[in-house]
């Protein structure tokens, strides 16, 4: 009887002892693969970061003049340290000066970290070039590293070629694909962090012609104006600005808009809209949207890249040089969230914190209590 129950409480022991080890061949593995799992999410970015275009002078030249047009970047959320850009122009309308593009080095190599892998090229109408963090530099842990706010990466200079308006757009099909890629550790070319790349446009007209005065015969040939009738005075009615709409009043840098200036001219025709963006930017449009005839719906897009309250205005020319009243509109542009990023702490980085969630902690704890348990089950038997 001693025998039996020695091998009956041996069973029991040995019963125990083979579903620990199974609870811990169970336990590990899982709670190593929410792990890896965990960190190559936490690793990976979000398609987050905005492409645009700013004039830093104006949009509209006349033809043989240069226009030059910055590219920004808005990381929003991501920390980018990869950007390779394929832009598109009609070279009908504009032709780049060299090769088109000046990268802002000092900034992106001198104080960001980066360094050039594509060289700057002009190509059949197509302009590209691509950054990424020094090769020395790559497992860097420094703050200062990669892009985290709204940054200009560099200047594109054209010269215009004929009337006209023109588009400037990043390409984002294979094999000229614009790509931005984050700080993520275990990013690919398949997961671009590029979410919206914004269109630009460049207006050209026809130079203006100066007029040659024709010298008189005689002094008596020039008449007098009388005081009733001035020299100066204005020909007919003035035209009229009904309104100035936009496509949205308001939101993050860059904040992209479409105006449209509404108005008319009772006894002529309105020639010229004068917009003022309110940023220190003005643009004349002389053709399109009705200009020409008595009616007009004339739309031009800007782009405000600073943050502030702007009051955009529309004032229309007609052909006897009259202008009308400016009609307004009022634009909030609020800067884009998570664009400030602290870099005197960890918690700096825009990307999550790596290491082990909660799920995890509660995994091993409770792999802990149930080993615990079944050695002292195992101890009282």
């Amino acid at each position: 009887m001693l025998v039996g129950r020695f091998h009956f409480s041996l069973s029991k022991k040995a019963i125990l002892l083979v579903g620990i080890f199974v609870i811990l061949l169970i336990a590990v593995p899982l709670t190593v693969y929410i792990v890896q799992q965990q960190q190559q999410t936490q690793s990976s970015a979000a398609p987050a970061t905005t492409l645009s275009f700013t004039t830093s002078t104006p949009a509209t030249v006349q033809v043989g003049e240069q226009v030059s047009v910055d590219i920004m970047v808005n990381p929003d959320t991501n920390v980018v340290k990869e950007i390779l850009f394929y832009l598109s122009y009609d070279p009908d309308f504009i032709e780049p000066v060299d090769n088109g593009f000046v990268g802002n080095d000092s900034v992106l190599i001198d104080q960001l970290g980066f360094s050039v892998y594509r060289n700057p090229t002009a190509v059949n109408g197509i302009i590209s070039a691509g950054y990424t963090l020094a090769q020395a530099q790559t497992g860097n842990t420094s703050a200062n590293l990669g892009i985290k706010t709204p940054t200009k990466i560099g200047t594109l200079t054209f010269t215009a070629l004929q009337p006209g308006t023109t588009t400037l757009s990043f390409s984002q099909t294979e094999p000229t694909r614009t790509f931005i890629k984050s700080g993520g550790t275990s990013d690919t070319a398949p997961e671009n962090a590029l979410a919206q790349a914004l269109p630009g446009q460049i207006t050209i007209v026809a130079p203006e012609e100066t007029a040659t005065p024709t010298p008189s015969a005689t002094e008596s040939a020039t008449p007098t104006p009388t005081p009733s009738e001035p020299a100066s005075s204005p020909v007919g009615e003035a035209p009229v600005c009904s309104s100035l709409g936009a496509d949205v009043t308001d939101g993050s840098a860059p904040l992209a808009i479409t105006f449209t200036a509404n108005g008319s001219d009772s006894d002529g025709s309105v020639d010229k809209i004068t917009f003022d963006y309110g940023d220190g930017n003005t643009e004349d449009v002389t053709e399109g949207g009705g200009l020409g005839t008595d009616t007009v719906n004339t739309q031009v897009s800007h782009t405000y890249t600073d943050a502030g309250t702007y009051d955009a205005s529309a004032v229309l020319t007609d052909s006897d040089l009259n202008a009308s009243e400016a009609c307004s509109q009022t634009i909030t542009v609020s800067t884009a969230e998570g664009s400030q990023v602290a870099e005197a702490t960890p918690s700096s980085s825009p990307l999550p914190a790596t290491g082990p969630g909660g799920a995890i902690v509660g995994v091993g704890i409770l792999g802990a209590i149930l080993t615990g348990i079944g050695i002292l089950l195992f101890l009282a038997l």
